[in-house]
Formats: C-alpha cells, sequence, structure tokens
C-alpha cells in the first residue's frame, strides 16, 4: 500500500479502527495507491452520527458545526462506506471512492450493475432507474459481484455527489 497525496503523517492501520478523539483534521483526504486494477482509493475523515455499521452506505453532510455522516435523505450528498464499525461519535476514515466492500440488499444484482441509495433503507439497491448498468445521477458505486441474496460484496465507490439519493 502507497499513501499519496496526503499532506500530514497518517498511520495506515488508522484507516482501518475508529477513534474516540480526533486524530486528524476533520474533512481530510487520503489517497491510497495499491488497488489490484491499477486505480487508487480515496478516504475522506469524518465523525460518527450514531453507530455505524460496516460496508453500510451512509451520506456525509456539515450540520453547521462539523462534517458528519447521517443516514440517506433525498437531494445531493457524498455517500461514505465505512469499511469498520463505527460506535456513535466515533472518528473514523470512510472509504468515498475506489475498491471496497458495501452491503447490498436481497435482490438480482451483477457485475457491472449501478448501485443506489434509498431513503427507505441505507443498503444498496440496484439503480432500477437506469437499466442497472447505465449510470445515472443516482449512482454512487458499481458491483464488482453477481449475486440474489443481501450481502457484503466488492464495489467501486465513484466518490462523486449523488444529485438524487432518493432513488426511483
Amino acid at each position: 500500500m502507497t499513501i499519496m497525496n496526503v499532506r500530514f503523517a497518517l498511520d495506515p492501520q488508522d484507516l482501518t479502527v475508529e477513534s474516540t478523539t480526533q486524530l486528524y483534521g476533520i474533512g481530510e483526504l487520503a489517497s491510497i495507491a495499491g488497488n489490484s486494477d491499477g486505480t487508487n482509493s480515496v478516504y475522506i475523515y469524518c465523525l460518527s452520527h450514531g453507530a455505524l455499521t460496516a460496508y453500510v452506505p451512509y451520506e456525509i453532510y456539515h450540520n453547521g458545526t462539523t462534517l458528519i455522516t447521517r443516514a440517506p435523505v433525498t437531494g445531493a450528498g457524498l455517500i461514505v462506506v465505512p469499511q469498520v464499525a463505527v460506535d456513535s461519535g466515533a472518528y473514523f476514515w470512510g472509504l468515498i471512492k475506489g475498491n471496497g466492500t458495501c452491503a447490498v440488499k436481497q435482490e438480482t444484482y451483477a457485475a457491472g450493475d449501478q448501485l443506489e441509495v434509498l431513503t427507505t433503507g441505507v443498503l444498496a439497491n440496484v439503480d432500477g432507474t437506469s437499466g442497472a448498468t447505465v449510470r445515472t445521477v443516482n449512482s454512487f458505486a458499481v458491483s464488482k459481484a453477481t449475486g440474489t441474496a443481501a450481502a457484503n460484496i466488492s464495489v467501486y465507490l465513484y466518490g462523486n455527489d449523488v444529485t438524487d439519493i432518493a432513488g426511483s
């Protein structure tokens, strides 16, 4: 693993643990090189609004005081997928772009299907507005797995704001 474009000292182990004390600047980005497909992964340092489940997508927003997570709501937002469980009020590095694991609901999904987050649940869904393989304003990731059951699957997160995470 090679750490790139970081203006501060980052202990790579900090990417996989939460902290009750703030160790880095909120909103700091860390670009990690070394994905098997030649891409980088990008993590953002933020605060959890509640207990976060590993691999479940959340929205990041600024609440007027700090950058914090929340359950997805209607509107634009950046999706973060913690790669570890996070206690309420803890600081953590969350994946926003690159290869990772994400929880999907029970439905049919295939490698190449676009994923979105709906306000009716926090698990990723196949983006039904697009026929699944066409990226839309709702898409935050693409599946790298095939299945029909709820699972934690391999995905690639785009790192973009989604325009309408309310879905279809």
